[in-house]
């Protein structure tokens, strides 16, 4: 290009210039004229739009820019998670243990379960020796389970090398100590460091183990067995063996002493109350001539030892002079000795592990000692006390008596930072202070263990001198004292009862503590103890001295069910007919309901006999079913025994298949007809005796028939006729009288008769000239009918029952005797029949005239030989409603039971409370031995009751009274059918 030419390419550039500039100010001067609005349109765009264009320019890069920034720090930071996840990870499998220490080369080599359970901290292979025990564990151990098998695909929940894919789990049983549940969980983890594993070991308990887990065992099932395989690495301390010691307790109203003796039966004297500490048993001797006080804080004494120094881990036994425990003797003797007791810790969880061992029990046949000898003076005192203290000197040891105040021993002279032997004249016992050196404890324990054998005073607690002169006489007891030494002191530490940890580097202090002996040597230093002193001896020994343990094992607890429940429906007439044929077709010769009794017993199946001069004899035929209360009877029945053994039908069953055979094979005819013919003849049959024992009969009669007669009876009865048969079954039942069962009284068809008196003065003119009057009654079923001699008086007739009225000739003023069968308006049309079959059978009719009598057509004899006429009840609603509850707390807590319908007066427990409910009243009823707690909850119970009926029957309101043992109301006593005095039994106690 030219110069001309870059002249002319550069004027054109500064005239376009030029133009763009003018166009530019037009335009300015054109929007101030018009006042800044723009009406003219410009060919190249609006400013406004221009400007909105450049916004959204520079909004599109703000955005970029910023989205660029949050995808960078996004990738930062995962980048800087996953660094910190694998970091992690790889510091969670660095640790750098050598691990074949702990498991062997082969595991997970193999495909299948390996299994380790742990013992003493580390794993330990677990083979079973036979495959059916497989899957098979201990609820006391914890196991290690290691699966291994082959995976094509990398597996994303466990860990895989190669073809290899393992999983680890760890299981822990529900009594495994915490030592094993610990070491389980690290071996685990351990276990998969070693083979590489990614995943998570997976824990499971007992009880509730996963399906995974379950599948790796034969039927997805495993066993819990008690016990344990594997044993806890801890120190086990084994329990060493008790130590028995013999203290003898005397002294006067306000001090009691204590002195050691040698443990042996020639020790004991009766005018003292000895203890015997054998660690978990304490045994307390009270002599026959020891006094009563002594005797109480010995016992006292004792229970402070196993409460407080032994933690409720020691037993008391009381023994009395003549009474002892072959027990006792074996300990005294020397012949056992009580289990140790295991060592003294605040909580049970702290208890260490202790080797089990089975303690032999007591021997059975110990030979008793000798009786017992008064040997000991009365005067003997105990030596005086002598207090040392241990002192640690220039180079040795200084042993420094100390002066006592008044010659007695004090809490205050003792101080903590010392260390003395307290000499009380029958013990040598080392206390340590809690703030002496270590040294100077075991210094003063060994110095004490030395000196034992040079302060022998008071070995023998007072018996030196007449020991002594025996062996000087006869030498009988020479093995004895020679053989006796004094026993080894007896460390006691200065708070040991109350903080154990302080004492843990002196082990014989464990075992050897006696703290209360210790403190019963100083005046003034035996703390009180509650005590209720409401309670006896025997109680404390049966259910212990804390009233806290008491109280909760002791919770009251109630059970009134029975309150709630609706009465027992009676049978109906034609059921208790029924019923009472069918009991006595079990008899083998059957007895039909209108049997007759006045020629004695209708079947040879039943048999009566009464018990006179300790024999039994049968009674007169026209006195069959008819009983006297001061006596005891014999009814033999004998029925067909239909609860035939499995194995006799078994044997039966094969008599029927032929087994002997002729030469041809046959089966022999004759064979089987002999045992057909056998089986016949052993129908099995059973005899049921039964003892019947009347209201005031003695209870002498019921040990001789148990003692001698049965015996002799048994023999009898079960021989049976046939010589191959077997011996025939017989079963004793006693029977009480008006508490006989359904199969007893239906033997007798309602005609049961209870006279008063005995069978032997049954024709005695003293009871032949009396008025006799008898009641039948039946109690909530027809079957439960009787007719009892009660009291000849008018208030005991009902217009609902049926009576006898016999009325001698002397008082008749006649040649024969009168009886009266009186009808009430309302009792059963059966009476009639009954009441007349008992007069036939009974009474002569040449000597005696039966009359019927219905109510209203009373003659004057009658009334008069009732002792004049008066007003009688005419209804007899209450055997409607009649109900006997029981109330009472023998079981342990309180409860109510219902009698049944057919209660009589000896149903009343002298103990109990009783109560009864007629239908108008709730009558309580107190036995002279109830105990208070027994009679409030009654009444809470009576009260309840009450609103129960209140709402059952609306129509019958009742009232609630009080009543107590021979104090009872009319109204009370006539819902028992023959009521009387209460017979008391002779009390031979002296």
């Amino acid at each position: 290009m030219t110069q001309l030419d870059q002249i002319t390419c550069k004027f054109k550039k500064n005239l376009k210039s030029h133009k763009e500039s003018a166009a530019r100010l037009k335009r300015m001067r054109r929007r101030r004229l018009d006042g800044g609005e723009n009406t003219v349109e410009d060919p190249e765009g609006s400013g406004q739009v221009v400007l909105a264009g450049m916004r959204h320019i520079a909004g599109e890069r703000d955005a970029i820019m910023r989205r660029r920034y949050a995808e960078t720090a996004a990738a930062a930071a995962d980048a800087e998670k996953q660094a910190t996840t694998k970091r992690w990870k790889d510091a969670l499998a660095k640790p750098n243990l050598d691990y074949s220490e702990i498991f062997d080369e082969d595991a997970g080599t193999q495909l299948g379960v390996e299994i380790w359970v742990i013992d003493e901290f580390y794993p330990k292979r677990f083979e079973p020796e036979d495959e059916e025990y497989v899957g098979q564990l201990f609820s006391g151990d914890c196991y290690i389970l290691l699966q291994t098998r082959e995976v094509t695909e990398v597996p994303t929940d466990g860990g895989a090398t190669g073809n290899r894919e393992w999983r680890v789990f760890y299981w822990i049983g529900a009594k495994a100590s915490l030592d094993k549940r610990a070491c389980v969980a690290m071996h685990a983890v351990n276990l998969r460091n070693l083979l590489g594993i990614d995943g998570q070991t997976q824990r499971e308990e007992q009880g509730d183990e996963s399906p995974e887990f379950l599948a790796l065992f034969p039927r997805n099932k495993i066993t819990v067995l008690e016990g344990s395989s594997g044993s806890t690495g801890f120190h086990i301390v084994a329990c060493k063996e008790a130590i028995v010691r013999m203290y003898r307790l005397f002294g006067q109203e306000k001090t009691m002493h204590i002195v050691s003796m040698p443990v042996s039966p020639s020790s004991l004297d009766p005018k003292f109350v000895y203890l015997v500490d054998g660690d978990s048993c304490l045994y307390v001797w009270f002599g026959s001539k020891s006094r009563l006080l002594i005797q109480t804080r010995g016992r006292l004494l004792a229970e402070k030892i196993a409460q407080k120094e032994r933690l409720n881990e020691a037993t008391i036994s009381l023994e009395h002079e003549g009474r002892e425990s072959t027990e006792f003797w074996a300990v005294v003797m020397g012949l056992w000795k009580p289990a140790p007791r295991p060592p003294a810790v605040e909580h049970q969880e702290e208890r260490p592990v202790q080797a089990i061992v089975d303690h032999p029990k007591p021997p059975t046949n110990v030979q008793r000692p000798p009786p017992i000898r008064d040997y000991i003076s009365v005067d003997w005192k105990l030596p005086k006390p002598i207090l040392y203290d241990v002192k640690l000197g220039k180079g040795y040891l200084e042993l420094l008596q100390v002066d006592l105040p008044f010659g007695q021993l004090t809490r205050a002279i003792l101080n903590s930072d010392n260390v003395y032997l307290v000499d009380s004249g029958g013990e040598l016992f080392v206390w340590m202070g809690k703030r002496s050196a270590r040294f100077l404890r075991y210094a003063g324990f060994k110095l004490a263990e030395e000196l034992t054998e040079m302060m022998p005073r008071g070995c023998f607690g007072g018996a030196e001198e007449t020991l002594i002169d025996e062996i000087v006489a006869g030498k009988s007891l020479e093995s004895t004292v020679t053989a006796h030494k004094r026993l080894p002191p007896q460390p006691c530490p200065e708070g040991a009862e109350s903080e154990v940890s302080i004492w843990d580097d002196i082990p014989c202090l464990i075992f050897l503590r006696n703290d209360e002996i210790f403190r019963a040597q100083f005046v003034g230093w035996e703390p009180a103890m509650a005590v209720d002193f409401t309670r006896t001896a025997q109680s404390v020994t049966e259910r212990g001295a804390d009233p806290n343990v008491i109280l909760e094992r002791d919770q009251i607890k109630t059970d009134l069910r029975a309150l709630l429940a609706p009465r027992e429906t009676p049978l109906a007439w034609n059921k208790a007919m029924q019923l009472m044929n069918d009991l006595n077709y079990e008899l083998i010769e059957p007895l039909e309901l209108d049997a007759d009794f006045s020629q004695g017993s209708p079947t040879p199946s039943l048999q009566q006999f009464v018990i006179l001069d300790r024999k039994w004899a049968p009674v007169d035929p026209q006195w069959f079913s008819h009983f006297f209360n001061k006596d005891s009877y014999i009814v033999i029945a004998r029925y067909w025994d239909d609860e035939v053994s499995s194995s006799t039908e078994e044997n039966e069953k094969k008599q029927d298949e032929p087994t002997d055979k002729t030469d041809n094979g046959e089966p022999n005819e004759t064979s089987t007809f002999d045992q057909q013919e056998y089986i016949v003849e052993e129908e099995p049959t059973k005899t049921v005796v039964y003892f019947w024992q009347g209201r005031e009969a003695s209870e002498l009669a019921w040990l001789t028939f148990n003692f001698s007669l049965r015996k002799d009876m048994e023999a009898r009865l079960s021989r049976n006729p046939n010589a191959n048969g077997r011996p025939l079954s017989v079963e004793f039942k006693r029977v009480k009288q008006q508490q006989e069962d359904m199969y007893f009284l239906s033997h007798f068809l309602r005609k049961m008769v209870i006279h008063s008196g005995s069978y032997r003065d049954r024709n005695e003119p003293e009871r032949r000239d009396a008025v006799q009057f008898y009641h039948l009654r039946m109690n909530g079923s027809p079957i439960a009918t009787r007719c009892l001699q009660v009291k000849p008086v008018v208030q005991n007739l009902n217009s609902c029952f049926s009576y006898i009225l016999r009325v001698p000739k002397n008082l008749a003023n006649t040649d024969v005797d009168k009886v009266f069968v009186w009808i009430g308006k309302s009792a059963h049309s059966d009476d009639i029949k009954i009441l007349q079959s008992i007069c036939d059978q009974i009474y002569d009719p040449e000597n005696t005239d039966v009359l019927m009598l219905a109510e209203g057509e009373e003659p004057e004899i009658f009334w008069k030989a009732l002792g004049g006429q008066g007003k009688y009840d005419q209804n007899a609603d209450y055997m409607n409603y009649s109900r006997l509850f029981r109330l009472s707390n023998d079981a342990g807590y309180f409860h109510a039971s219902e009698k049944c319908a057919d209660f009589c007066q000896d149903d009343l427990v002298n103990d109990d409370v009783m109560m009864l409910d007629n239908g108008e009243q709730i009558y309580l009823w107190l036995g002279r031995k109830t105990s208070d707690v027994e009679v409030k909850l009654s009444l809470q119970a009576a009260k309840l009751y009450k609103e129960h009926m209140s709402r059952a029957q609306p129509n019958k309101p009742r009232q609630l009274k009080l009543t107590a043992k021979n104090a009872e109301p009319f109204m009370f006593r006539r819902c028992f059918h023959g009521w009387g005095p209460f017979y008391e039994p002779k009390d031979w106690s002296g």
